[in-house]
């Protein structure tokens, strides 16, 4: 079996060196979940990416996955025929499965082609829902759900997303999320020195609340944030504060590297009934696999999992924060009484790259064992 992969992301590398000419206006979420969905796959199938982003400023030879880039062209329809055209390139006898972001109305489309045209096997791969997406056209979220009618399989980030747009009940795997580790590297903090965020910078999602929290805070701390979009208000309380350190966007390894060596990670996001079904912060994720202190606000889709490895916190206001984060600091300025850590293991066995490998063989297998019989 062959894999074709449909998307607007970019190569691990790639993208890195996107951020790094500051390049990219990616979402960072959803390009680092699908490029490492594309590696795991590639560990146990040939595995071709087929992607409508612009080709990157420097030219990478990968041989599993490979990667090409369609988008050179700014007319739609002569991508998505430029993208038939490779796939009908690489196909062949051995068979074929074609995922694709369900987010990507070009992708989509393409898949939609391969299915009732070439007789492909297609899985729909859902990271969010599609309402949540800001900055669409009108009739974006109707258009998505119209698409995710013919899937063979689903790949969904949260049961949720399942529930609302596999209403076939066909198939699926849910994979909260995909980590990659690689060796840890210093940062330019000492170890335990600083609290980190990283992620969206807006104050939808508890950035701006943390950021005023800690300027209240009475601490040996110092605060380390990166992220995208940054608003012109939440870079106007950082500004002239010595003790907090903005990054902007970084890459996923080097988000890894400041998670592991901080005192305490801090999901600031605030709930919403109307979002907590369908989504999982990549980056709370993240910090679960890595052995420092975790302090979140409520998340559904892994609550109940890591119920005693997170300190979790209903009241995440800039006074809910700054109540908690005052109440663990003890007389020499340092955390005290946090709940730490203990579920590496769990998340490890539910998104370490290599785990989601061997159960993307089996889905596939079983799926292979459907169609055949």
């Amino acid at each position: 079996m062959k894999i074709i992969y449909l998307g607007n992301f970019y190569s691990p590398k790639a993208y890195e060196e996107l951020l790094a000419l500051s390049q990219s206006q990616l979402n960072p979420s959803g390009q680092n979940f699908h490029a490492l969905l594309a590696k795991a796959l590639a560990l146990n199938f040939e595995t071709s990416v087929i992607s409508f982003s612009p080709p990157p400023s420097v030219e990478e030879k990968t041989q599993n996955p490979t990667y090409h880039y369609l988008g050179e062209e700014k007319n739609g329809f002569s991508l998505i025929k430029k993208s038939l055209q490779k796939i009908l390139g690489i196909k062949d006898n051995d068979g074929i499965c074609v995922f694709f972001d369900a987010l990507s109305i070009k992708a989509a489309k393409v898949a939609k082609i391969l299915r009732t045209k070439y007789i492909v096997r297609t899985v729909g791969v859902i990271t969010d829902k599609a309402d949540n997406i800001s900055k669409t056209f009108p009739f974006y979220p109707s258009l998505v759900r119209s698409y995710l009618y013919y899937p063979d399989a689903y790949i969904c980030v949260t049961k949720g997303l399942n529930d609302h747009y596999n209403t076939k009940r066909k198939p699926c795997l849910i994979l909260p999320g995909i980590i990659d580790h690689r060796p840890i590297r210093k940062v330019p903090y000492e170890e335990g020195s600083y609290i980190f965020f990283g992620g969206a910078l807006s104050d939808k999602f508890g950035a701006l609340n943390l950021i005023r929290a800690f300027k209240k805070l009475q601490s040996s701390y110092h605060l380390v944030v990166a992220g995208h979009r940054p608003d012109k208000q939440l870079l106007s309380e950082m500004e002239g504060i010595e003790k907090i350190h903005f990054l902007s966007l970084i890459s996923p390894r080097l988000f890894h590297d400041y998670a592991s060596q901080s005192a305490l990670n801090v999901n600031p996001r605030p709930y919403d009934r109307k979002l907590d079904p369908y989504c999982v912060p990549s980056k709370l994720v993240e910090f679960l696999s890595v052995p420092v202190p975790v302090l979140s606000g409520e998340c559904g889709p892994l609550r109940k999992t890591f119920e005693e490895d997170v300190n979790w916190l209903s009241d995440v206001s800039e006074e809910g924060l700054r109540r908690y984060l005052q109440k663990h600091i003890g007389k020499k300025g340092t955390f005290v009484r946090l709940i730490q850590n203990e579920g590496m293991a769990k998340i490890k066995r539910a998104t370490a790259l290599v785990n989601v490998a061997k159960n993307l063989q089996s889905f596939l297998e079983d799926l292979s064992k459907t169609f055949s019989n």
